[in-house]
C-alpha cells in the first residue's frame, strides 16, 4: 500500500468512529529518497461532534474550536511521515459555518505566524491533544496494519475472480469470527464459521430486532443473548438488499475500529 493510501485511512477512521464526516478535497504528496518533498492536504469536516458539543454547551465561538480533530490529524500524519505536520482549520462549524474547512502542511511550509502558533503551547491547546494522540498512535498503527492485511487478501481474491463464498472464506479466516449474509426475508444466503442450525436462535433475535426497530442504514452493534452482532447493510442502487454480520462471543469482544472497516469493505464488494 502506498503512503498516499495510508494517509487516506486516517479520515476514514474519523468517519467510522463517528467523530466527523471527513472528505478530502485536495491531496499532494511527493517523496524523494524516503523523505517528504511536498505535502499538502485539504478537505472539509461535516457533523463535527466537537463543534456540535461546543455550540450546545458554550454557544458559538469566535475562532475554530475542533482541537481534537486537528490534533489527531496532525499527530497521525506526523507519525506516519516522520515529519512535523500541522493541520489548521480555516473555518469551523463551531463559529457558525455550515462545515469546517481544514488544511494540513509540513510545519516548515506554513507562514511564520502559524509556526509561532504551533510553538506557543499556551495559545494552542492542540499540543496537549497531540501528546495524548501520540500515545494512541501505536495502537492505531496496529489497527491500520490489520485492516491493510485483510484488504490485501480481499483484493487479491477479487483479482483472481473468486466468487462470494470464497471471499467470505477469506474474511472468516482473517477475522476468526462467524460471518453471515442474509436477505431482507431473513433467509441465510451464506454462513461461514457457523452452521445454519447453530444460527437459528440468533437469527430469530435478529428478525425480532428488525421488526421492532428502525431499518439498519449504517454499521451498528446489536447485543444478542449469547453474542454480539456487528451488522452492515448491503446496498444495491441505493436500496438495502441484504445484511452482512460478524458474530462475536461475549469473551471475544468486537474491536469496532478494525471490524467496522472490514465489514464495510465486505459489504461493498
Amino acid at each position: 500500500m502506498s503512503m498516499m493510501e495510508k494517509i487516506h485511512y486516517f479520515p476514514e477512521f474519523h468517519t467510522v468512529k463517528g467523530h466527523v464526516k471527513a472528505t478530502v478535497t485536495e491531496n499532494v504528496l511527493e517523496m524523494e529518497d524516503g523523505h517528504v518533498k511536498k505535502y499538502r492536504f485539504k478537505g472539509i469536516w461535516e457533523n463535527s461532534f466537537e463543534a456540535e458539543q461546543h455550540i450546545q454547551h458554550f454557544g458559538k465561538a469566535d475562532h475554530p474550536i475542533c482541537h481534537s480533530l486537528v490534533g489527531y490529524a496532525s499527530g497521525a500524519n506526523s507519525y506516519l511521515l516522520g515529519e512535523t505536520v500541522f493541520f489548521k482549520e480555516h473555518q469551523c462549524i463551531g463559529e457558525g459555518a455550515p462545515f469546517c474547512i481544514w488544511e494540513g502542511r509540513l510545519l516548515s511550509d506554513w507562514e511564520e505566524e502559524v509556526r509561532e502558533e504551533f510553538i506557543n503551547h499556551k495559545q494552542l491547546p492542540i499540543l496537549k491533544e497531540l501528546e495524548h494522540t501520540y500515545e494512541t498512535l501505536l495502537q492505531e498503527k496496529n489497527n491500520l496494519s490489520t485492516v491493510m492485511k485483510i484488504d490485501h487478501a480481499l483484493t487479491d481474491g477479487l483479482i483472481k475472480g473468486n466468487d462470494v463464498e470464497t471471499i467470505l472464506d477469506i474474511v472468516e479466516k482473517q477475522i476468526m469470527r462467524p460471518v453471515v449474509i442474509e436477505d431482507l426475508y431473513h433467509q441465510v444466503v451464506l454462513a461461514k464459521g457457523i452452521t445454519k442450525d447453530e444460527y437459528k436462535p440468533i437469527k430469530r433475535e435478529f428478525q425480532f430486532y428488525l421488526e421492532n426497530n428502525r431499518p439498519i442504514r449504517n454499521i451498528i452493534e446489536i447485543q444478542h443473548s449469547d453474542c454480539t452482532r456487528l451488522v452492515s447493510p448491503i446496498y444495491l442502487q441505493d436500496k438495502i438488499v441484504a445484511y452482512c454480520s460478524f458474530l462475536f462471543e461475549s469473551k471475544n469482544k468486537c474491536n469496532y475500529d478494525i471490524d467496522s472497516m472490514v465489514i464495510n469493505r465486505v459489504s461493498t464488494l
